[in-house]
């Protein structure tokens, strides 16, 4: 795939600024919330050209969930879950999965 076939997916980073949203929002300061940012920077730059690994998106989507936890974030006050679910399940009807 050449960089003329690169198609951004708007629906898969309009997932992943969600949960981005949702985290910022809750002010955790300099230590925790760049990890989260990196994070979510590395999904989306999975998702965003529709060429991502379904496993390392997988990957990195369970690394949220954990880091979450290991902040005591209430992931379904933040509805990190449904996010996570919902962006796998887009990716996967819609990525062809070619890396």
């Amino acid at each position: 795939m050449d960089s003329q076939d690169l198609v951004y997916d708007e629906k898969a980073a309009a997932i992943v600024h969600t949960m981005e949203r949702s985290i910022t929002r809750l002010g955790l300061g300099i230590a925790v919330q760049p990890q989260f940012v990196s994070l979510l920077n590395a999904i989306e730059v999975q998702v965003e050209d529709r060429a991502s690994d379904p496993i390392a998106l997988r990957l990195m989507c369970d690394a949220l969930l954990a880091l979450a936890d290991a902040h005591g974030l209430d992931r379904r006050k933040l509805k990190l879950d449904k996010h996570v679910s919902s962006l796998l399940e887009w990716t996967a009807r819609h990525h062809p999965g070619t890396r």
